[in-house]
């Protein structure tokens, strides 16, 4: 369930900020373009996610890097 919302909630921020997901992937800057609203997102996901769940702040750390940045953890940036 926490990896699944965890996706969920990275795909929502790929699909209504598409060009600059884009962008930021070209420019190897990712999270200086979307880096707020990723820290949104994962406030989001902390609010709604008990950290009881096993690899809970995990499941978060990987989405970012497997939904935006297509598994190129590098385009992010320095970011986790």
């Amino acid at each position: 369930m926490a990896r699944r919302y965890a996706r969920l909630m990275l795909s929502e921020v790929r699909m209504d900020h598409g060009p600059i997901v884009d962008a930021g992937r070209n420019s190897g800057h990712l999270m200086m373009n979307l880096g707020g609203k990723i820290e949104r997102t994962r406030r989001l996901y902390e609010a709604r996610v008990p950290p009881t769940v096993p690899a809970w702040a995990e499941y978060f750390n990987q989405e970012p890097v497997r939904t935006l940045a297509d598994g190129d953890r590098i385009v992010l940036g320095g970011a986790r």
